[in-house]
């Protein structure tokens, strides 16, 4: 017989199994996938202003809107589920952006990854109703408006990196 095979049979082979995943767990890295609805709409996009009093670094603070994945939700079902409660629009996703943007943090548990995965949307519908607790407010701007606003996290450097190729494909979908 051999090691892994004796390992899989054994009641310690299966422990350290079950140790080894439980370690991982609770102190290894953890990876969560964050799209976000970079939605045009006459050549302006929208952003939301985080309302997150707990975490003073984020609160009060400009974002795309988005959210992390749910388990078994595709990115185009995460971003129009998100949008519509966040911002009450019907969004259509278009493309995803590049490039993926990762961010490394520290947790009281351990360290996480965070992968900001933009996509150009565009609306279906809209009531412009905030339905979620996490928005203060809502704001369509010009794309040489960015700068004037306070972000969460890596947004503004994600819109520098995307806005290039945001333009070409703001023309190519017709969204000025």
């Amino acid at each position: 017989m051999t090691r892994e095979e004796k390992n899989a049979c054994s009641h310690r082979g299966k422990a350290l199994y079950q140790m080894k995943h439980y370690i991982h767990k609770q102190y290894g890295s953890r990876h969560l996938v964050v799209p976000l609805a970079v939605i045009v709409k006459n050549g302006q996009i929208i952003i939301t202003k985080r309302n997150d009093p707990y975490r003073p670094k984020f609160h009060k603070k400009w974002e795309f809107p988005g959210g992390s994945m749910e388990f078994g939700e595709t990115i185009e079902q995460n971003l129009i589920r998100e949008v519509k409660e966040e911002t009450g629009l019907k969004i259509k996703p278009l493309q995803q952006l590049r490039p993926i943007y990762i961010k490394s943090q520290k947790y009281v548990n351990g360290n996480y990854q965070v992968f900001l995965v933009p996509y150009l949307c565009t609306v279906i519908s809209q009531s412009e109703k905030i339905n979620d607790a996490e928005v203060l407010d809502l704001k369509w701007i010009k794309l040489d408006e960015f700068n004037k606003y306070t972000f969460v996290g890596e947004n503004k450097n994600l819109f520098r990196k995307i806005l290039p190729e945001l333009k070409i494909l703001m023309n190519k979908y017709k969204l000025n």
